[in-house]
């Protein structure tokens, strides 16, 4: 973890099977995977709930990798000191809530 020019950075490596290039864009869509279902197991919604989270808080996620080589991911957040976490009164400021619609469930195989 870094933390230089205001941002925070988290990287995550692994050594497993790596992400093809052409879906390194896509798994970051809802219900989307790198790996067959069939192997490997999950939804297809880890990385779009990471992405969307990030997003909302001003960062963001990103990948690197070789297929067969392992994949690093990277996630950048704004940091912000203490005193702009804070309203005038010391309390924490609350910024109101994005009306965001329920996805609809995915159909069924």
């Amino acid at each position: 973890m870094t933390g230089v020019d205001g941002v925070a950075r988290v990287r995550v490596v692994d050594r497993g099977i790596g992400i093809p290039a052409h879906k390194q864009d896509v798994i970051f869509e809802r219900y989307e995977r790198a790996a067959p279902k069939n192997h490997y197991g999950g939804f297809g919604l880890g990385l779009w709930i990471t992405r969307r989270t990030l997003q909302e808080m001003g960062g963001t996620i990103r990948v690197e990798s070789e297929e067969g080589a392992g994949a690093m991911f990277e996630v950048e957040l704004p940091r912000r000191r203490a005193e702009d976490a804070t309203g005038a009164s010391g309390a924490a400021e609350k910024a109101p809530a994005a009306a965001s619609p329920t996805p609809p469930d995915p159909p069924r195989a």
